[in-house]
């Protein structure tokens, strides 16, 4: 299957009249767009593009608080995204799919550190040297911890990174699958594959040419 000058896009869902974090990553890692959008803009940018690998965070399922709003969001985007010829990842000769994502599961599976509080100066810090240890081209996040102004000013929100590991895991699974681990238990996966066919793990891999 050939799909050239991919799109690899994650989504995280979360609040308001535009509750989608949208990021768009090249084929080189680049942050192509990385924008707070509303349901309809966002089906419009994906439908501008012809090749597209998608993954939707879904961590709401494992949040009580905010649970309701989350999954009537991703309701209606897996609604639109059927709409607009999205499959399952793995499915044969699709060149555009999508899969779901776990943030926290994410970010834990790519480092060998505890994962600091996702909302504090240094697990933001943190998540962002993640992203940039496996190449993403953001800027270094360095060593600075420190609680300031400044530091607070330049950092990603945690929805922000959110969007971006999405979007990196998108990038994964497409040029290097053996990075995401799919032996991790219930509750501890990093992905999970939106589709009814129980043997698509036997199935090879899309790899971009």
């Amino acid at each position: 299957m050939k799909c050239k000058e991919t799109a690899y896009v994650g989504i995280e869902i979360t609040w308001g009249p535009r509750p989608l974090i949208y990021a768009v990553l090249d084929p080189d890692l680049n942050v192509k767009v990385l924008e707070r959008y509303s349901v309809s803009k966002v089906m419009r940018h994906l439908q501008s593009n012809e090749n597209v690998m998608l993954a939707i965070n879904v961590s709401f399922r494992n949040s009580t608080a905010s649970n309701g709003n989350g999954q009537k969001v991703f309701n209606t985007v897996e609604k639109e995204i059927a709409q607009t010829g999205f499959k399952p990842y793995l499915s044969n000769h699709a060149c555009r799919q999508w899969v779901e994502t776990y943030p926290l599961e994410c970010f834990g599976a790519l480092t060998e550190q505890t994962l600091l509080p996702r909302r504090s100066i240094r697990g933001r810090v943190q998540r962002a040297a993640i992203l940039y240890e496996h190449g993403m081209q953001i800027n270094n996040p360095g060593d600075d911890h420190l609680n300031t102004d400044a530091t607070r000013a330049t950092l990603y929100t945690p929805s922000e990174l959110d969007a971006l590991i999405a979007a990196g895991i998108a990038w994964m699974l497409v040029n290097r699958p053996v990075k995401i681990d799919l032996t991790r238990k219930p509750n501890q996966q990093m992905i999970s594959i939106p589709r009814e066919d129980k043997d698509w793990w036997r199935k090879k891999p899309v790899v971009q040419e």
